[in-house]
């Protein structure tokens, strides 16, 4: 997904999951993707910051506001973003954390939404003490801003210290622009991470997409299972998720595309703890239709497009396998051209 420039090194740990970039620079597409402060270079932008978990819909109008500012002015359209999530470096309810996107899937949600670069930071104990004016003046000095856009919940700075308002306020005293979006709607209420969240926690992958303009994405490595769904006639890939911090939707069965290196496909994917059998331990199974393939160790990328139904327990195998066969009808009926 990345092309890596290297101009000067700089590398840190990113994640749990020990993902490092190196080189100051890297090209998204058309976006050019900066590693830290210091690969900035200040020239005149407008700029939106934030943790953007999801990329939803309501992130995209701030982004595509940042783009048309810039192009009215001449100058550069650029997002600030954080990695690790904040609440990991600050210790606020790090165990309850579910992330929508890894790193990589957020960078690449955001270089598709016309900006002209984006700047990975690390969070650091050091950034999350700075009150908003502080972390204004390093805007300042790093960014080159000239016009500061925010959603319209947006806090930044020390203890969610700069809203809105004090925001607007400090951007006069400085002569920067500042401007606020408006919530974007859906069904009756605001689009949020949170809401999104929600459900994906009840299963409701129809809404979560709607919300989020695109299908929850879920990647994993295929690993070795015990052989059961080829036995009941539908053969499944099991995932190991690569991200632990990535949410993992309610138990059940859904519609979804499956993505692969080399191939892509309509599928049935299975979440749940199969109550059918005397075993416990979460699993995550796809059958690719029309599919006959060996997988282990490749990765591979569901994109929950419907829930199907909830995960039951059934009193043999049989009803199992019988559930399973209307299921795929039902998959296969939902994912058709």
């Amino acid at each position: 997904m990345f092309c890596e420039i290297g101009r000067k090194s700089s590398i840190f740990d990113l994640s749990a999951k020990k993902l490092a970039f190196c080189g100051r620079e890297t090209y998204l597409c058309t976006v050019i993707v900066f590693h830290g402060w210091d690969a900035l270079e200040p020239i005149p932008s407008v700029v939106t910051s934030g943790t953007f978990d999801g990329v939803h819909k309501g992130h995209q109008a701030i982004c595509q506001r940042v783009t048309q500012k810039a192009k009215e002015n001449g100058w550069r359209s650029l997002a600030i973003t954080f990695h690790p999530h904040p609440r990991l470096v600050l210790k606020k309810n790090p165990e309850n954390l579910a992330l929508l996107n890894t790193l990589e899937e957020r960078v690449e949600r955001l270089g598709k939404t016309g900006l002209d670069a984006l700047c990975v930071v690390e969070f650091t104990e050091a950034l999350g003490r700075l009150d908003y004016a502080e972390y204004m003046a390093l805007l300042l000095a790093k960014t080159g801003l000239r016009h500061l856009v925010v959603g319209y919940d947006h806090h930044f700075g020390r203890d969610r210290g700069g809203d809105p308002e004090r925001i607007r306020a400090l951007s006069a005293q400085l002569g920067i622009g500042f401007e606020e979006v408006p919530a974007v709607q859906t069904e009756g209420f605001q689009i949020s991470s949170t809401k999104i969240r929600q459900a994906l926690d009840r299963g409701d992958v129809r809404l979560a997409r709607t919300m989020l303009g695109y299908a929850y994405p879920l990647s994993g490595q295929v690993v070795q299972g015990d052989g059961l769904g080829r036995a009941l006639g539908f053969p499944t890939a099991n995932l190991q998720p690569l991200d632990p911090l990535k949410l993992v939707p309610a138990a059940g069965i859904y519609a979804v595309f499956v993505q692969g290196r080399d191939f892509s496909g309509a599928g049935m994917a299975y979440i749940g703890n199969r109550p059918t059998l005397p075993e416990s331990g979460r699993r995550i199974e796809v059958h690719i239709f029309d599919f006959e393939r060996t997988l282990y160790g490749e990765i591979m990328t569901l994109h929950f497009h419907e829930f199907v139904r909830q995960d039951v327990r059934f009193d043999s195998l049989e009803s199992l396998a019988q559930a399973l066969q209307a299921d795929a009808r039902t998959v296969r009926a939902l994912l058709a051209p």
